[in-house]
């Protein structure tokens, strides 16, 4: 089988990375609707069986698994004017830490495991950040916050410098490469937003990031019958010079087909695994 990886530093993408900045100019951004119907049973049949599974959960796991199996492109980054693919699928998933403020927990391997088995994990990983790992977070912050203007910026322009452009890692402070996964994935409907449009992080050279709103009931035509179905806009920035908007259709596409079956997001994908680089 071909591996996709290989074929990463197009002529055009070779271009892409040089000509466009990270990530000033090289946002492109794209929406689309997903039936979430589906998905809406499978997590209130599991819910019955005592599993607390919710709509992060499954998109997480649908989303990990649409990049590992079939769009394994957004799995990289740009650095120093090429294009490098990363060894996992991570996720970054944002939550709200003990004092309300947004805070974010790193998943590995999720296109691995069962979506069920997401939920005591990422309990887990919300536990340590709140205890131990968060508060080295909130150091980190109020170390920076404390550098009076402008050396403050000329410092995160340095670490930015450091760890994205020149692509070392920094391990005293946690930061490399992968410090931030594949893919940013933050659900703002349970903020009650329906629409978001999310911004590339600076710090984190990722190729994508996700925004989940909020999930309601609205008339859609389904073999030329208006049917109510449980709808949810997901929205995504991509980095342009790793991505491009075809990238993103065939994205979007692939995650409609897996939400459509969400039990199978509950089982171990041993075939697709067989043939996945990561």
């Amino acid at each position: 089988m071909k591996d996709p990886l290989r074929d990463l530093n197009t002529p055009w993408r070779k271009v892409a990375s040089t000509i466009y900045e990270a990530p000033k100019d090289s946002k492109l951004f794209g929406s689309v609707e997903l039936d979430m119907t589906a998905v809406d049973a499978f997590i209130k049949a599991k819910r019955k069986e005592g599993i607390k599974l919710t709509h992060t959960h499954v998109m997480a796991s649908a989303i990990s698994r649409m990049v590992a199996f079939h769009v394994p492109e957004i799995n990289a980054f740009a650095r120093r004017g090429k294009i490098y693919p990363r060894e996992s699928v991570n996720v970054m998933l944002s939550v709200l830490n003990k004092n309300n403020e947004m805070s974010s927990i790193l998943i590995k391997d999720v296109h691995k495991q069962k979506v069920s088995d997401l939920v005591e994990l990422t309990k887990q990983e919300i536990i340590k950040a709140r205890q131990g790992d968060e508060n080295k977070t909130m150091d980190k912050k109020n170390t920076l916050g404390n550098i009076p203007w402008p050396f403050r910026r000329w410092v995160f322009k340095f670490v930015r410098w450091f760890t994205v452009v020149r692509g070392w890692s920094w391990k005293s402070q946690g930061l490399s490469s992968d410090s931030f996964g594949s893919f940013i994935l933050s659900n703002i409907g349970t903020l009650g937003l329906d629409l978001g449009f999310p911004a590339l992080f600076p710090l984190a050279n990722l190729s994508m990031v996700v925004l989940m709103g909020k999930t309601q009931k609205k008339p859609v035509v389904i073999n030329d019958e208006v049917e109510i179905r449980n709808m949810m806009t997901l929205s995504a920035c991509i980095d342009h010079r790793v991505l491009d908007a075809s990238h993103v259709g065939r994205a979007f596409k692939a995650l409609k087909v897996l939400l459509a079956d969400p039990e199978k997001l509950d089982e171990i994908p041993v075939e697709e695994l067989k043939n996945c680089p990561f």
